[in-house]
């Protein structure tokens, strides 16, 4: 879930402006822009806090990076298959989960209590690959945000 970047500035007078456009907090705003000595700037803003601005960067790279280390992206998850009661002195079976806006990732926990996330492999209908393992489904989530804010899972 890297930052989308939408062009909001002028180029007729080279004024270099982007707003980011799914910051996961809501009621947050977030703007890069170019100052005219060359140096870049972000500014985060909330209706409550007002704007607060993060100065000096070189490039454009480095505000964004700048950026994604302050502003945490939070996944949300939600559970499309209930706790159930395995009978037989089996115990129950954990709920399986979803992360809201991708479907295909599948959160659920398996054997000898270790939480996984896959997605379906492409070669194969009924099987799919796990893209992360973790001993609790907290720490799995913490997992996936930081996976799911750098392209390696797209």
């Amino acid at each position: 879930m890297s930052f989308i970047l939408e062009f909001t500035g002028d180029k007729n007078v080279a004024i270099e402006a982007y707003s980011v456009l799914n910051v996961a907090e809501e009621g947050l705003e977030v703007w890069i822009e170019r100052d005219f000595d060359d140096t870049w700037y972000w500014t985060e803003w909330t209706k409550e806090k007002g704007s607060t601005t993060h100065e000096g960067f070189k490039t454009l790279d480095a505000a964004i990076r700048d950026a994604e280390c302050n502003i945490v992206h939070k996944i949300k998850i939600q559970k499309i298959k209930p706790t159930m009661w395995q009978g037989n002195h089996l115990g129950t079976s954990a709920a399986e989960w979803t992360v809201v806006g991708r479907p295909d990732i599948l959160i659920y926990k398996a054997g000898f209590g270790e939480w996984k996330a896959s997605i379906p492999r492409e070669d194969c209908d009924r099987r799919r690959k796990v893209i992360a393992k973790a001993d609790t489904r907290k720490e799995l989530v913490e997992i996936l945000e930081l996976r799911l804010s750098t392209p390696i899972i797209q």
